[in-house]
């Protein structure tokens, strides 16, 4: 690992990680930034741990990087996590031994009025009247 995250790395991580947990609606989370734990994977930037269930989620910015950092790969990743963050309960669904035709339904309606609620009534005003 030849790069060391500094915590203005970090700063920018959490700001941009906070400006997509806003624009998506993703409140009912409790939400933790973490930067002191390395990530085992070297090609890993970041890295989601959530709880579905428990509405709790860990977003961690890897302290090694093996290329040099800059602020829009930091953005990108963190980016990239809160969507991680997004989907969970859609992966843990698709990986489930079990689930039931209504909890694939019921998850697949809880992203589609997240993306209403965040995408569709911010950009639609900016599309005009057709």
């Amino acid at each position: 690992m030849g790069y060391k995250t500094t915590k203005k790395h970090f700063s920018v991580f959490m700001e941009e990680a906070g400006f997509w947990i806003n624009f998506f609606g993703l409140h009912q989370w409790d939400i933790s930034f973490f930067h002191d734990i390395p990530i085992e994977a070297d090609s890993v930037l970041a890295c989601c741990i959530a709880d579905s269930d428990a509405m709790q989620c860990s977003l961690m910015l890897n302290p090694f990087w093996s290329d040099k950092p800059t602020v829009e790969n930091i953005r990108a990743a963190a980016f990239h996590e809160v969507c991680e963050n997004l989907l969970g309960k859609t992966d843990s669904l698709a990986k489930a031994r079990y689930v039931t035709v209504d909890e694939i339904n019921s998850e697949r309606h809880s992203v589609i009025s997240i993306l209403y609620n965040s995408v569709y009534r911010k950009c639609r005003p900016l599309l005009g009247k057709s």
